[in-house]
């Protein structure tokens, strides 16, 4: 089995990064499509999914996809040489969806409604967490492709990425 090497230009380094954001969207992008496919408004396969919570949710993982390769391709296009600010962005990021994490957890209901949908809270947390694993992978395959340190998964100090 043929290892590739490591992109060594600017070039190959936002190339290579733009084909994990390609992919990770592909995915989500997959995801949606069968969700909005189901004949049924409730999934019951494992937890209870509701349909529109499921897309609601998918496109929020798309969106915050969307944003990050912004931010990083930008980064790269502008300053192909000063990266360091990524790992700050990713890592800012993770602290947010935490502080979600938090108080999503120190919810009084079962049911949360912050002037938006209604949302379960056993699904708001999974979901949440879903979006970290994402921001987790995603920042350090990024960072792995500069050249950078990972980040530290602070919530799972024994994971390894």
């Amino acid at each position: 089995m043929e290892q590739k090497s490591k992109p060594s230009t600017p070039e190959e380094r936002a190339s290579a990064i733009a084909d994990l954001f390609r992919d990770e969207l592909k995915k989500i992008s997959d995801k949606l499509e069968k969700a909005r496919a189901l004949n049924i408004d409730v999934e019951t396969r494992g937890d209870v999914r509701r349909k529109p919570q499921e897309i609601l949710h998918l496109k929020e993982r798309e969106t915050e996809l969307v944003h990050d390769r912004g931010f990083v391709l930008g980064v790269l296009a502008n300053t192909p040489t000063q990266t360091s600010g990524i790992g700050d962005f990713f890592a800012g990021k993770l602290d947010e969806i935490d502080l979600e994490i938090k108080r999503t957890e120190a919810h009084p209901s079962g049911v949360i409604f912050d002037e938006g949908p209604i949302r379960g809270k056993k699904q708001a947390l999974h979901h949440l967490s879903t979006i970290r694993a994402d921001m987790l992978r995603a920042g350090n395959h990024v960072l792995g492709v500069l050249g950078q340190p990972p980040l530290a998964d602070k919530k799972n100090p024994q994971h390894k990425t």
